[in-house]
């Protein structure tokens, strides 16, 4: 049973719009409203460095939304490194198998969560991460 969903930062819940800024999808806070209310845990595995994240809570509150949060300045490596998806088990105190990582990189996100034993979903668009997550009776 999935109890975990982890997203990458970029590209899933934010992007940068050039000349304008970073800015959240449309989606992204409504949706992890909906999954906190529907009693799923959420977690975030970036890449991004110190300066990017505090950029990003100048602008957002995202953050708040998000129930475990790891970063490279925290662990020392970043994606694909197992270590960053060791760290974020340890942390949420989730197995392998009630977690799915969502992320904009086959290398960086869906490999190395296949490869501990994580569900994975490749990000493409908001409407295709609705159809793939209700393959596990998870509604957004």
């Amino acid at each position: 049973m999935i109890k975990l969903l982890i997203f990458d930062l970029w590209g899933t819940l934010i992007y940068e719009d050039f000349g304008y800024g970073i800015k959240e999808y449309p989606h992204s806070i409504p949706m992890l409203k909906k999954l906190q209310s529907d009693a799923y845990k959420t977690g975030l595995i970036s890449n991004s460095g110190y300066f990017a994240i505090e950029k990003v809570r100048e602008v957002s509150d995202i953050f708040k939304y998000i129930d475990y949060k790891i970063f490279p300045f925290d662990v020392g490596t970043t994606k694909p490194d197992f270590k960053i998806y060791n760290e974020m088990l340890k942390i949420s105190g989730h197995s392998p198998n009630e977690v799915i990582m969502i992320g904009d990189s086959q290398t960086d996100d869906v490999e190395p969560a296949k490869k501990l034993g994580m569900q994975a979903i490749l990000f493409l668009n908001y409407e295709q991460l609705k159809n793939d997550l209700e393959k596990y009776n998870i509604f957004i």
